[in-house]
Parts: C-alpha cells; structure tokens; sequence
C-alpha cells in the first residue's frame, strides 16, 4: 500500500484512480480445476472479477438526449422525397426520449424534498445546550446546506461521484463548492488499507496548465505543471494549512440513477425508431390510381401506385392503409414498464391519471413503492455522508462565529429523511392527534408543521405571553371596578 508520504513525494501517484465499469469485462473467464477438490472442498481463489470500464463522459451523454447513440446511429436509413439525393441531403429522423433525466429528477425528490434531519444526542440538554442546537439549525437553513446536499446527491447520480469542498475565503467566512466530473474536475480519493480517506486529490486544468490541490487533514497541497525539456512533470507549488482538523471535502461515488436500466432504453430508442421509418417509408396512406393519369405533383409523405396495364379496367382511385407491424405496440409498452421496473421510478403520463377515477392512499403508495424502497437504500448509502458534511459544516462555521467551544459541546446526529406524497391535511390531522395523546411534543409538532416558519416556537411563545398579559389586564380591570 502506498503512503501518504510516497503520494506526495511522486504526485503522478496521486492521479490513479479506480475506473467506472459496466457489466463485466469480455476476457473474464473462471476456471475451476478438478484437481484441486479435497474432500468435496474446493481450493479457494482470490475474486477475478473485472469490468468493462467506461468513461465518465459516457454518462454525460446518456444524460443529454440529444447526445443518445441512436440519434448517430448511421445503421438507420435515411429518407428523403428526391430519389437521387445524397445521403448527407436525407433527413435522419431519429427519436431520442429523456429517460435518464426523468428517473434522476424522481429519485432525487424522494431522497431529497425533506431537508436535512438533525437529532440532538446530548442526554438531558441543557437550556443552552438546546439552544446552541436551534443556532446550528438556522445556520444550516441561513446557508443553504440543503441545497448542496441536494447538488451533491444529484451531481453524483449524474456522473458517478461528486464531491462538496468547504474552505475559508479571505474574510474567513466557511464557504462550500460543489466539485464533479461535469464542472471539469477529476474527484480522486486516496484511502489506507482500513479503507480510510488519508488524502483527497481534485485534478484540473486553469490558465492552461495541469493542477492538483491535494488535501490532507492538515494542509492543502498546489501541484502545478512544469515543462522541463520537452517533458512534463508536476511540482509542488505551495503547501498551507487548510484550517480545519480534517480533510474538508465530502466525497460520494456510485451508480447513476439509471445504471440498471440503460441496455433497455438503448432498446427502446431503437425499436422506436426503426418503427418510425416505417410510418415514413409506407405508414402514410398510399394513393392507388387505376387507369390513366397525369400526376402533376408528388408528396414525399405518401406513395403513389399507378396501374395502366389494361385499358379495360375501369379507372378508379383510392386510399390504401398499410397494417400496423404485428406486436410493436405490445412490445414497446412491455419495455416501457421494464425500464421502469429496473431503475425504481414510476414514468406517468398525464393521461394514465384519470381525474374522475377514485385514487386511494394505500393505492398510491404501491404505486410508488419501488421508489420509495430506492431512496431508503440510498439514504441508507448517503448516511456517512450526512455525518461527515455536518462535521466539517460544524467545524467550519464554529470557527467562523468564534464559538467553537459552545458548537462542540453539541452532540448531534444527521441523517437524509426519505419524503412520501401524502395528504397535507391528513399529515396536519396526525401531528394534531399525536400532540394531543402526548406522543410527541407541541415544540416537535410546531417544527414538522408544513406551515410553521422557522422562528414559530418563538412566536408562539411571544403571543402566549401577550395573552396572559392582557389576562392580567383584565382581572386587574375587573377586581377595580368590583372594588368600586
């Protein structure tokens, strides 16, 4: 296992990572040897497998229909009303649909409509305990973290991993950057044999020159290109403390949103399209003319047949309709719901909802119920990265409000909150039940009300205590004139 120090001493080092794959490689082949049983036992081996690697870019393309393969797919005729036209002088008509986009977009609004859940571990809190705790909330609210958890979360279903740097500008405020393959930067982690993060690499290229800023818990470390004679080489630029007690960077790798179902929306798209010349070639309806005719223009939307073999025919003309190609439809509804089935999501077209038709709850639900199985997993991959963004957050911003101390003494636990569509009255009415049978409390109730602001339980207070003040003012008023 390389080290740290061997890292740093050789920055090329520092640019291996581990490759994306997809389904396994071709020249992966397992053996097992007949001489090697012992008493029905089998010597064990080391696991071979291997991928198929892919790049990063590929998954940039699958994401942007417009970039799908179908729509370069030159095996696909291209058709043109001119009979002498070039190939380059026909149109391609190609279909590409968004599915991609469509399933990360779903994913992402289970996993992320409910913003960051924040539990205060601390047993039996102080005053100012709790409330140090509602401090680091409305910071977190104040700037914006639940949109970089979102980013983070989407970037990484988008590309494979992604990654949030936090750092202290020049007025040493904590500020936090989204990092990924998209934004032009290699993400390149380096761990020990435990599987700890020792060093965190973020390779890219400003004023046209190749960099590295390499971070450890200590110091940021600016490699920067050198040409020497020809050749090229990385060397170190400057080494400064990067002000926090940990490596500032939160990184997640990962498949895509729609890793498990792209071999059938490549099928999709293709079958779609190949029925879409056919609609082109002969599905428009053909004009049947029997006898003569002088046709003085033509439609390079329909085809027209001519017969004049026989003078005796009586002359007539008509529409022709070719048949539907046997099983398409059928087909591409089953491959519709495949890719459904594959990647989690529910695709519904407005009509597939009839307004008059009486939905349940409970029927919604199982529905949606593979989405909702999706994004608990994914909560459940997104834990350590919960924790580890609301550390570092901690960290930076204590610093930043120079009350470190008071922040530290905060034990508390985050964690991503899978949202569910549900009735807001009926959600409402629950939180009321439960308050009422002292399951939960009215501070607890007042937070996860949908209307609530974040200062409600301070509001509450103040208008709880206007009203005993003017209780006051009336027993006053009344003992008076009783007096009186």
């Amino acid at each position: 296992m390389v080290t740290k120090e061997a890292y740093l001493k050789d920055p090329a080092q520092l640019l291996k990572k581990k490759p994306f794959t997809r389904g396994a490689n071709e020249d992966l082949i397992r053996i097992y040897r007949q001489d090697t049983y012992d008493e029905d036992s089998l010597l064990a081996e080391l696991p071979v497998f291997t991928g198929k690697v892919i790049s990063q870019s590929q998954y940039l393309l699958e994401l942007d229909p417009h970039s799908h393969a179908i729509m370069f797919n030159d095996d696909l005729p291209r058709l043109s009303g001119n009979p002498n036209a070039r190939w380059d002088e026909a149109n391609p008509y190609r279909a590409s649909f968004a599915f991609q986009a469509q399933i990360l977009s779903q994913h992402s609004q289970y996993v992320n409509t409910n913003g960051m859940k924040f539990v205060l571990l601390n047993q039996n809190p102080s005053k100012d305990i709790h409330n140090t705790f509602v401090e680091i909330k409305d910071e977190w609210i104040t700037r914006n973290m639940d949109i970089y958890k979102t980013k983070l979360y989407e970037e990484q279903k988008s590309v494979g991993d992604a990654a949030l740097l936090f750092y202290f500008n020049s007025k040493r405020e904590c500020k936090t950057r989204l990092l990924s393959y998209r934004a032009g930067y290699q993400l390149i982690p380096q761990y020990d044999d435990n599987g700890e993060l020792i060093l965190f690499s973020i390779y890219y290229k400003s004023d046209g020159k190749r960099k590295i800023d390499c971070y450890d818990e200590k110091f940021i470390y600016k490699f920067v290109e050198d040409s020497n004679d020809g050749k090229s080489t990385m060397i170190l630029e400057s080494k400064n403390a990067h002000g926090f007690s940990q490596i500032p960077v939160v990184y997640k790798r990962g498949e895509v949103a729609w890793e498990k179902g792209q071999v059938l929306i490549d099928i999709f798209e293709l079958l779609y399209n190949i029925y879409m010349i056919i609609e082109k070639k002969v599905g428009f309806p053909m004009l049947y003319i029997i006898g003569k005719a002088n046709i003085e223009k033509k439609s390079d939307t329909a085809v027209m047949l001519k017969d004049s073999s026989s003078s005796d025919i009586k002359s007539d003309a008509k529409f022709l309709n070719p048949d539907e190609p046997k099983g398409f439809q059928e087909l591409i509804n089953d491959l519709f719901k495949k890719i459904q089935i594959c990647t989690s999501s529910v695709l519904l077209a407005p009509d597939d909802i009839k307004i008059t038709a009486d939905i349940s709850g409970i029927a919604m639900k199982m529905l949606r119920g593979a989405i909702y199985e999706r994004a608990s997993r994914d909560v459940q991959e997104y834990d350590e990265v919960a924790d580890r963004m609301f550390s570092i957050f901690k960290e930076g911003v204590s610093m930043e409000l120079k009350k470190y101390v008071a922040w530290n003494r905060c034990r508390v636990r985050a964690s991503f909150e899978v949202w569910m569509p549900q009735s807001e009255t009926e959600y409402v009415n629950r939180l009321v039940i439960q308050k009422t049978n002292g399951i939960i409390s009215g501070e607890t109730a007042t937070e996860l009300s949908p209307d609530s602001q974040p200062d409600e339980n301070a509001r509450i207070n103040r208008e709880a205590q206007k009203t005993n003040e003017i209780d006051i003012d009336k027993k006053l008023n009344t003992g008076g004139q009783n007096n009186g």
